[in-house]
């Protein structure tokens, strides 16, 4: 099938066979071709490339190296190197704070103020779940949005058309390829991602309500600072001599002023205020809270450890271990070490296609090759394009879903959907605005003007009447 792309809206005829298009799953997209030219090229010119039907890449030139073809010839040969549109959320930064508002509404804010200045147009948005507090503290587009798909599953992407979108991954639907349009497959068979033992090491779980425990040290006369076994994961109740403290007189320590006690999440410190009276020996402190525990689970699939062992005569145990700060309580984890395992506690399968047919990196696919006994969906994780005589053919990776019961229910599992979600909660957003202010003065005022003074040409320094030098007496002297 043949293409055309067009560099900064003009059509571009680029050397035979150069064109190299690479599309991964949750990365950016990018391409390579050799650009023959007396024209000049420039760094951020828009790219487009269609094949006739669909637009296979959309982007700028992200960079460009140029070599003269011949001695005596005008022509410049550029090996070019484009990024696709999701370059915009990397330079744009977002300083702006949210509350109680859906993945949509903030997703659709930070279109209509950071990005619709970038060309960049509203697609379709999910809803979403509701997240009670965001704040987003200069951080970039690309991250303010990666921060919104790990608290509730919405994934997101600029595509071709400048437009950005939100979507589900399971709800991310391809045609389906068949045998017919299969130019050549072969599926492969490793254990290079087995295992049957993951633990997650996520971010912090909220203990069970701790009741009136006595910090250090002991109220003396002295201390202010005192010391819980938990860091805090709520505003703590403190209790002095048996009296509950109002909640309204305790404050964030370095942001409230005014409060008698401070505290800060993930930290085990109280704080007293100066002004208030110290604690004496003969007085008593307790402290009621919520504290955080780090989260350390692990999961077993015991079937896959046994069915190791007898093939490999070991204990057959495969461990692995993930860093997940996003989850923040423990049965999240241990749903997600299961989801991981019944990914790959199965001796996976990788199905590899050149085809003519176009499909893009993270789409679901059912695929079916009788000789093969393929028959079932399958994730797009990687589509390499590339120019082969002036056609295009599409290398495509696909992983199977067989063992996970469908792609589509491993993806729903792994979803968060909770009502009270909070992004970046002790972030202090402070925005600095410059203000100008136009300023008029009038008035009166006499200027005079005078000539600089000067001895007079009679005066001093004349030599009969310099200083001191009156005469005394005068005297004759001859030699």
């Amino acid at each position: 099938m043949a293409y055309t792309i067009t560099i900064g809206g003009t059509t571009a005829s680029v050397l035979n066979s150069s064109l190299q298009i690479t599309d991964n799953i949750n990365d950016r997209s990018s391409c390579t071709f050799i650009y023959d030219t007396t024209a000049s090229v420039t760094v951020g010119s828009e790219v487009i490339i269609t094949d006739g039907i669909n637009r296979i890449f959309g982007g700028t030139i992200d960079s460009y190296r140029k070599t003269p073809i011949f001695k005596g010839s005008n022509l410049i040969r550029h090996d070019i190197t484009c990024i696709d549109f999701n370059q915009a959320g990397d330079r744009i930064r977002v300083a702006k704070a949210y509350e109680n508002k859906t993945s949509f509404e903030i997703t659709n804010d930070i279109i209509s103020t950071y990005l619709t200045a970038e060309g960049v147009t509203t697609g379709t948005l999910q809803t979403g779940a509701n997240i009670s507090k965001a704040t987003f503290n200069r951080k970039t587009v690309t991250e303010c949005l990666n921060y919104i798909k790990d608290a509730t599953g919405v994934n997101w992407n600029i595509d071709y058309f400048k437009k950005l979108q939100t979507f589900y991954k399971e709800d991310n639907l391809g045609l389906p390829l068949t045998e017919s349009d299969m130019i050549e497959i072969n599926v492969e068979q490793t254990r290079q991602d087995y295992r049957n033992r993951q633990y997650i090491r996520a971010g912090q779980d909220e203990t069970d309500l701790i009741q009136r425990e006595l910090p250090t040290p002991k109220p003396d006369g002295n201390s202010k600072t005192f010391v819980v076994r938990y860091p805090l994961g709520k505003v703590p109740t403190v209790i002095v001599n048996d009296v509950t403290v109002s909640a309204t007189s305790v404050g964030i320590n370095g942001l409230d002023t005014g409060k008698e006690w401070y505290w800060n999440k993930n930290e085990r410190v109280l704080v007293q205020d100066n002004a208030q009276t110290t604690l004496s020996n003969s007085d008593t402190l307790k402290v009621t809270y919520t504290g955080l525990v780090k989260i350390l689970v692990q999961a077993d699939n015991v079937a896959g450890q046994e069915e190791r062992a007898t093939v490999e005569n070991n204990t057959g145990i495969y461990e692995a271990i993930e860093d997940i700060a996003s989850i923040d309580d423990r049965q999240s984890a241990l749903d997600y070490a299961n989801g991981l395992l019944t990914k790959y506690a199965n001796i996976s399968q990788i199905v590899s296609i050149r085809t003519r047919a176009y499909r893009q990196a993270g789409q679901l696919v059912n695929l079916t090759h009788t000789n093969l006994g393929i028959e079932g969906q399958y994730l797009i994780d990687s589509v390499n394009i590339s120019d082969i005589e002036g056609n295009l053919f599409y290398d495509i990776r696909c992983l199977s879903g067989e063992s996970l019961g469908s792609w589509v229910e491993f993806f729903r599992k792994l979803r968060k959907d909770s009502s009270d979600l909070i992004i970046n909660q002790d972030e202090v957003l402070v925005i600095l605005k410059t203000f100008t202010e136009a300023l008029q003065m009038t008035g009166t005022d006499n200027i005079k003007t005078s000539f600089a003074l000067y001895p007079s040409d009679t005066l001093y320094p004349s030599n009969t009447l310099y200083p001191n030098t009156a005469i005394v007496s005068e005297v004759t002297l001859s030699d």
